[in-house]
């Protein structure tokens, strides 16, 4: 039957005898207990028949309960498992990991975005070091080769080249590797800041409109209660003076 402060008794599970019957607020608040205390498992089935809870969506209810009460409980149920489906025991732990992950994923994303760009920077600055320090050695080795004028000449213009080469190939590697670290760290960071800022602006924005909302709501019912109020004052006046 109904009751005022369990509401409807329902039969979610396999139980049979005395256990089979539960209100269903009572359920509901131990199923919202157990999530609060991210046992999401033992939320979803019965600890005694370990049959999964199974809850009509929208019935009338024994004595025909009234149609807002189905709708509240519905709502409630499924706000109940959008959270479960989350895992987590709240719509503010939600709302707080969500914004968490918002933010991350900004500073993620713009740290990819910087740290190409820095990558870029890199590989054009390696590219023109290595340019530059290529002609010049090539010159460098070619004079070296007609001074020397030994049978081992060649053999060490090869070293040298060999050792050059490897020079030019790390420096090229060191100026890209670090271009894309810098360009990642700074871009992490710019995105992290401005995520939190944009977050913080938002959230500023929201409450000043909603003051303003508010007090423009105060002042048009006091507008529209002041003629009631002075008419009062009249009538009482009038009453004090007969």
């Amino acid at each position: 039957g109904d009751d005022d402060a369990g509401g409807d008794l329902v039969s979610p599970c396999s139980c049979s005898g005395s256990l089979k019957w539960i209100h269903e607020r009572c359920l509901l608040e131990w199923q919202h207990t157990l999530r609060s205390q991210a046992h999401f498992s033992r939320a979803r089935s019965c600890e005694v028949c370990r049959a999964p809870y199974k809850l009509p969506l929208l019935r009338a209810g024994v004595h025909g309960q009234p149609l807002h009460r189905r709708l509240l409980s519905l709502f409630r149920r499924t706000s109940m498992s959008v959270l479960e489906v989350f895992r987590s025991p709240s719509w503010a732990a939600l709302a707080w990991r969500s914004w968490k992950s918002y933010v991350l994923m900004s500073a993620i994303s713009q740290a990819a975005r910087m740290g190409l760009g820095g990558l870029r920077a890199g590989v054009r600055l390696g590219h023109t070091l290595v340019t530059e320090q290529t002609a010049v050695l090539i010159q460098l080795l070619s004079t070296l080769a007609d001074i020397m004028g030994s049978p081992y000449a060649e053999l060490l213009w090869c070293q040298a080249a060999a050792a050059v080469v490897f020079g030019l190939v790390s420096e090229f590697a060191y100026t890209s590797v670090l271009g894309l670290a810098m360009g990642a760290v700074y871009g992490f960071a710019t995105g992290y800041i401005g995520a939190v800022r944009g977050s913080v602006t938002l959230a500023t924005h929201g409450t000043w409109q909603g003051l303003l909302v508010a007090v423009r709501g105060a002042a048009k019912l006091l507008r529209i209660a002041a003629p009631f109020l002075r008419k009062g004052g009249r009538v009482m006046r009038r009453g004090v003076v007969r």
